[in-house]
């Protein structure tokens, strides 16, 4: 295994606080969360409203990164002991992610960029998981006071979908990532300060060139798209969608998926869904698709994997949920 070379931070002592450090420090509200940061987080957009008292902090490690005492689950590149997770991308950064909401960072690479990816995707998935947040991979749009959630793996169409939805008028909320909060009053989504990450041909595909930002990775022809002034408010959730491109021949087509599938399909979609088994939270993952089942309908849609066939998936969705309003 790699070694894991992350920070020991002591857990009793206060989060370093902006004036600790001589670095521009910015707010971002991501995931229900306050997020300072020492780190620029072109991903998420700044908060400049008086966001609240921060719940996570993005900090530069102050020394050389050591690796865990005692881990309880280890696995390549990563350790975890339950209030620390460490883990190192390779040639990027080392990344110790604490419990109580500190994130220390050992720089490897000279490109922020490849930095703030990490943060914004998998450290803040991770930083979730260790609240007990239920987190999925999806993207979603707010229709009719509702959250729908567009979930699937890596290339099934999660933020086209959500561009094509944004397009037709509709809010987006969120991008690749979705934090859910469940309580005796339901499931709810978060709405984000994230934006749209979309290749080049999808944002041409969708005429989108004038919200193009800049690129997410020099190594990648993707680009930051700008989704519009988002709300910084929770919607319940009204409908998940599962986008997959397996057995996709004729039509667009999509079935209501029963309780124990449903329960599958949240599991299987949950952000670095690894994670659900080392921190034992499977019950957590099925408490959630029951909340959801009892207010939303969870559903698998099918579709060919072409820009020509979006705008059908689209009018697909959306006759769905209309529907949840007969």
């Amino acid at each position: 295994m790699h070694s894991l070379l992350a920070p020991k931070v002591n857990e009793t002592r206060p989060l370093l606080a902006a004036q600790d450090v001589n670095l521009k420090v910015k707010t971002y509200r991501s995931a229900g969360l306050v997020i300072e940061s020492e780190f620029d987080l072109p991903g998420l957009v700044e908060d400049t409203e008086g966001a609240g008292v921060p719940q996570l902090r993005f900090v530069h490690a102050k020394c050389a990164p050591t690796a865990l005492v005692d881990p309880t689950s280890t696995g390549p590149y990563w350790q975890s002991d339950g209030t620390h997770f460490h883990f190192t991308e390779p040639d990027v950064a080392v990344f110790d992610i604490s419990a109580e909401g500190t994130v220390s960072v050992w720089p490897k690479s000279e490109n922020p960029d490849e930095i703030a990816a990490y943060l914004v995707g998998s450290v803040l998935g991770i930083a979730l998981h260790m609240r007990k947040i239920v987190t999925l991979h999806a993207s979603a749009v707010e229709i009719a006071g509702g959250a729908v959630l567009l979930c699937g793996p890596s290339g099934s169409g999660k933020s086209t979908m959500a561009a094509s939805l944004h397009r037709r008028g509709f809010t987006l909320l969120c991008d690749d990532l979705c934090a859910i909060e469940v309580s005796d009053d339901g499931a709810i989504a978060h709405s984000d300060g994230r934006k749209l990450k979309l290749w080049e041909d999808t944002i041409k595909a969708l005429g989108l060139q004038d919200a193009k930002g800049r690129a997410v990775h020099r190594r990648y022809d993707k680009f930051f798209v700008d989704g519009g002034v988002l709300p910084r408010d929770r919607f319940p959730i009204r409908a998940i969608f599962e986008l997959t491109t397996e057995d996709a021949k004729g039509d667009p087509r999509s079935m209501p998926l029963p309780l124990a599938e449903a329960a599958i399909c949240i599991r299987r979609n949950a952000y670095r869904p690894f994670l659900v088994q080392h921190l034992k939270d499977e019950e957590l993952y099925f408490e959630a698709a029951t909340a959801l089942l009892r207010q939303s309908e969870i559903y698998r849609v099918v579709r060919k994997h072409h820009f020509d066939e979006l705008d059908r998936v689209v009018d697909l969705v959306l006759r769905h949920v209309q529907c949840l309003d007969k």
